[in-house]
Parts: C-alpha cells; structure tokens; sequence
C-alpha cells in the first residue's frame, strides 16, 4: 500500500432530502464525522431466511485475509475493510485499506488526508490478553502489548466455555468521536456465557453458518457502565470478534474473503445461473475509485471471459438505501463504470464484451431495516444471458 496521506470523511452523513452525494468508506452509504479506524471484526446472529452452508475449514490469521466490518453509530452507518497484511511467529500484523480518492469527491465530502493505518499484535498477546482494544487512533504505536484488536485471545474464549465469570478489559470511544483527539476509555467488568450459537456471514461469498460463542457482561469506566455482548468465533486459535453491542454502538462483520493464492479460483457464476454477486470488490471513500485489494476479484472476471471468448456481461452497480435517491442511482452508475473501466484498461477485456447499468436502491437482495442488509444491498453484479 502506498505510504502517502489517505482520506477519510469528516462530516455526517447528508439528510435524506439533502441534494449531496452520500460519501462512502469502502461499500458503505452516507458521510460521518471524524472517526478513529474501528478494528474490531464482528458477525451477527441474526434471522434469515437464506440458506446457509456449514463452514467446511477453518478461518485462519493468514495474509491477504480480508474482513469486511460493517458499523453503526448513532445515525452513522458506514463499513471497514480489515486485512492481515503479514503472519510470523511473532505477531500478526493488520491494516486498513484507504487506497486513492478523487480530490473533487473528497472536497465535497468534507475529507481530510491522513496517514495509513496499521496494527501489529503479539502471539503471546493472541494467547492470553484480556484486554481488547477496538478502537485505533492515529498516533497510537503500532504495537500496543498486552492487548488484542479484532479478536479475544484463546484463554478468555475456553474461559467462556468452561462456564466461568470472564474479566475482561474493553477499549472503545463509544458514539461519533474524532480520530484526531483520542477519547478511547477502557471499560472493565466480566462476561459469562450466554449460548453456543451458529449463524450465517458470507464466507469467501457464500452464506455460510458459523460456530460463535456469545457472551454479555457489565462494562464500566467511573461512573459510566453498559451491557455489553460480544459473538466470537467458536475457533481456539482464531476466535474473531465477529458483532459486538455495546452503549449504543454496534459493529458487525458481513463478509470475509480469504486468500485464493494457491487455491483453485471460486467460480464467478454458479451452473446454470445467469447472474452473480461480484465478491471481493472494494471501493475508496466517498467515490467509485477501486481499491487495490479489489484486483483479485477483476482478474478472476478477466480469467472467465477469456475462457469463454463468446460471453459479454453487464457490471450493475446497487446501492443500499440511506441518502438521496438520485445520488445513489449515480454512484451506482460510477461504481458499475468504474469496473468496467479497470477490466478493460488493466485487464486486457475487449470494451465491447462489457456494458454496464446502475440500479441505485431500486433491486435490494435483503431488508434495508438491518446493518446487514444496508451492507449486502451495496454490491456489484454480473450478468450474462439474463432477460432483464
């Protein structure tokens, strides 16, 4: 990743009747205030009536792991792509993908530039800390001992499990703070088991059900305390953070893309389907700018059309349906151009094999009333053969 300034958004999301463009961080809707970069990954239990695959391996700590978390605080709803940029024996280093924005998109989305981000945490720590520090600040060194980020260490989750009360040390800035001041609290207090549960996230983009352990427990700094319930992944060696709850705030994971390297390729296109979710595509804040990790997904479309040298498909951009309608139908249009644009002019594809259409928030694939949801109807799809 490039070591030069980044960008994040510094305002709150527009009004629905407001005429701005809703900014974006990743797949997200609507601008916010200043925030600090949230590394906590976290996953639902929630209802669905989708079918879910039961996971077949293991989610493990290994580089290129991509974790898309998607946030709610107060009336901000915006998402955060976590990586594991490097596995050794001595830590597991994590960053936060900001990649380039337009400068005219990030004048009006009210941006500032930043430096890039990353977190580095100790096996030892992995391990045994209790202490989970979610939030991260600029400034803050990148390695902060005694702590983990995007997950509970091995011994607090067999704690859980063995039925035992749990202490644990929890450090968030609860509601809309700004990244430049740090106002991160340590909140203290156990947590029991509540329930092993199973649930379903989109795992290498299929809905696949997961083992999770929840657990709630009163968390307190001076005078100020609130329930709070996390799900971690049921996984001793990896036991993620994958939702957590807590003073108003929620974060949740919606999807996790694992590394392909060395792997066969997932097919884009099911047997005898017409249409497919696009996977594994980032985009930058506030724009239909691609992020670098999006390149595996746009090779794996350039490798299907090469293969199938007779196939045009159409890139079709949706939105989720926070902000302005007219302003989720352009970034729908941008978003779908935007893949076009890099498949042709960094993967080789014959422009007139691609065409695109945007659809803003007028084809969603799950209920606009939930985080999830919101964060699954932001998409990009293929088509190829489909009537309409």
């Amino acid at each position: 990743m490039s070591q030069q300034n980044k960008l994040i958004p510094t305002n709150r999301r527009p009004a629905r009747s407001s005429n701005a463009l809703p900014g974006r961080f990743n797949l997200r809707s609507g601008t916010r205030n200043a925030l600090p970069i949230f590394f906590i990954a976290k996953l639902c239990c929630f209802a669905t009536s989708i079918a879910a695959q039961e996971i077949d391996t293991p989610i493990l700590l290994e580089p290129d792991l991509n974790i898309v978390a998607a946030i709610r605080q107060g009336d901000v709803d915006y998402e955060g792509l976590r990586i594991i940029d490097s596995v050794s024996t001595e830590t597991v280093v994590l960053r936060l993908s900001w990649g380039e924005s337009d400068q005219t998109n990030a004048a009006d989305a009210g941006m500032i530039e930043i430096p890039p981000v990353t977190r580095a945490i100790r096996r030892e720590d992995l391990a045994s800390a209790n202490r989970i520090v979610a939030t991260f600040y600029y400034g803050d060194p990148e390695l902060l001992p005694g702590s983990t980020a995007i997950q509970t260490s091995t011994a607090v989750l067999s704690s859980l499990t063995s039925g035992a009360d749990t202490p644990i040390v929890f450090g968030i800035s609860p509601g809309p703070p700004n990244y430049m001041i740090s106002s991160r609290k340590y909140y203290r207090g156990t947590v029991h088991l509540v329930a092993k549960e199973r649930f379903p996230i989109l795992l290498d983009g299929e809905r696949t059900m997961v083992p999770v352990v929840h657990a709630t427990g009163t968390l307190s700094v001076g005078t100020q305390s609130g329930e709070a319930e996390f799900w971690w992944l049921d996984q001793p060696d990896n036991p993620l953070t994958l939702r957590w709850k807590f003073l108003g705030d929620t974060v949740q994971v919606v999807r996790i893309d694992r590394p392909e390297a060395g792997k066969k390729p997932r097919s884009i296109f099911k047997p005898d389907a017409c249409r497919a979710v696009l996977h594994g595509i980032y985009f930058d804040t506030a724009s239909a700018v691609l992020l670098p990790e999006s390149d595996a997904a746009l090779a794996r479309v350039a490798d299907m059309l090469a293969e199938h040298a007779d196939w045009s498909i159409t890139v079709e951009g949706h939105t989720d349906s926070i902000g302005v309608d007219a302003s989720n139908q352009i970034l729908s249009e941008q978003r779908a151009s935007a893949v076009r644009t890099a498949l042709i002019e960094r993967f080789n594809v014959t422009p007139d094999r691609l065409t695109t259409k945007g659809f803003g928030e007028t084809r969603p694939i799950e209920t606009n009333e939930t985080l999830e949801g919101r964060a699954r109807n932001r998409r990009v799809e293929l088509t190829h053969g489909c009537a309409s």
